[in-house]
């Protein structure tokens, strides 16, 4: 006997965006978003669709509209950070 599971409680957000929720999500209208539109961002770096998932990747349009805005350049400690990390985990 198979018992049904409870519906959960809290759903995460889609990862994979539809054609009309990346529109939405670059405050732009679906319309906005044509064929040669994403030609031109894609000739840019823009995420490419992923057909195996039927969307785009919210993280990967996150991360290069973050590269956009100059984002991606390393905070200042960054360095000393790492290197403080490597030398522990070469003493453990």
């Amino acid at each position: 006997m198979i018992v049904p599971r409870r519906k959960p409680k809290h759903l995460p957000e889609p990862r994979f965006l539809s054609r009309y929720q990346l529109a939405t999500y670059l405050n732009r209208s679906e319309a906005w978003l044509t064929n040669s539109r994403l030609d031109n961002l894609y000739a840019k770096g823009f995420p490419r669709f992923d057909v195996f998932f039927g969307g785009w990747d919210i993280i990967a349009v996150d991360r290069w509209l973050d590269r956009r805005a100059g984002l991606d350049a390393p905070f200042p400690g960054d360095n000393a950070n790492r290197a403080r990390i490597e030398r522990w985990s070469k003493s453990a």
